[in-house]
């Protein structure tokens, strides 16, 4: 098998609702999701040497959860499809971890879909979606990676027009748990954005509007474990960033702008204090 390599790509929650707790314990949330060009590598190839899957990475410091996931990932496609054979994934890792970016989701997500097109599986995005959704909430939409509000447990993804940005992202050094913040949060308790009017104020693209709407119910909890990211959010206001929060779990806070020689003059300015990256919104 020639090597396949694949790009997987971040995310921002531009808004992020946690309107409750099904039964089952899963949150029942409500989010506008932009994918990022900001991205992963994926070198993707079966192998004889194990008598297993097997996926690693080039930076052990960021953590193992990303090669348990994606590990999952090829063992659900060999659990439902006629695709047995016994596959290697080296991951050079860019997203940042415990970062609110969805970077263990989008490995899994892309490798499955990977998996799916190198050997015509016929598995559709649906199908793919409904699989990966026990993996993570975030899973379905990377499915599909197209700007979407994402519903339910993260199985209602529904396309939404094409959101051209430049993207800051800031991240404190300390990282946020995505299970210890959902743990933590009390949906009676939390800021509720209004997705509706959020949606709304993109498609008629007033940044005024959307400025004043967004919010991300998991903020407050968050910044409990990390107050820096409160701190973040007043620099990047003050620094002249209409459109800024944090984005999932955390800890990093995104600032969206339309302006390049901007966006690069504030990069500059906080990367001095925090780990920083420029990025853009994915067509």
């Amino acid at each position: 098998m020639k090597t396949l390599v694949v790009k997987s790509y971040a995310k921002i929650n531009l808004a992020l609702n946690v309107k409750g707790v099904f039964a089952d314990g899963y949150h029942d949330l409500d989010m506008i999701n932009l994918p990022l060009e900001l991205h992963d590598t994926l070198l993707i190839n079966n192998t004889e040497s194990t008598g297993f899957n097997t996926v690693t990475m080039d930076d052990y410091s960021l953590g193992t959860g990303f090669s348990k996931t994606a590990v999952y990932g090829i063992d659900i496609l060999q659990k439902n499809t006629n695709y047995k054979n016994k596959t290697h994934v080296m991951i050079h890792k860019v997203i940042p971890m415990k970062a609110g970016l969805g970077g263990g989701s989008s490995n899994t997500s892309f490798i499955m879909k990977a998996i799916n097109s190198k050997y015509n599986l016929g598995l559709s995005n649906e199908t793919l979606a409904e699989m990966s959704l026990p993996i993570g909430s975030d899973c379905p939409f990377f499915i599909y990676c197209k700007p979407a509000r994402v519903q339910g447990r993260g199985e209602v993804v529904k396309e939404i027009p094409f959101v051209d940005y430049y993207v800051l992202l800031v991240k404190p050094e300390k990282g946020c748990s995505t299970k210890e913040i959902y743990d933590s949060v009390d949906p009676h308790k939390c800021i509720h954005p209004n997705i509706d009017k959020i949606e709304e104020a993109l498609k008629n693209g007033n940044e005024d509007e959307l400025s004043s709407l967004i919010g991300n119910s998991l903020q407050e909890t968050a910044a409990k474990f990390v107050p820096e990211i409160n701190q973040v959010i007043k620099e990047l206001k003050e620094y002249g960033f209409k459109i800024v929060s944090m984005t999932g779990s955390g800890s990093s806070v995104f600032a969206l702008t339309k302006d390049k020689k901007f966006a690069k003059k504030a990069e500059k300015y906080f990367d001095k204090k925090y780990k920083t990256i420029l990025t853009k919104t994915l067509k």
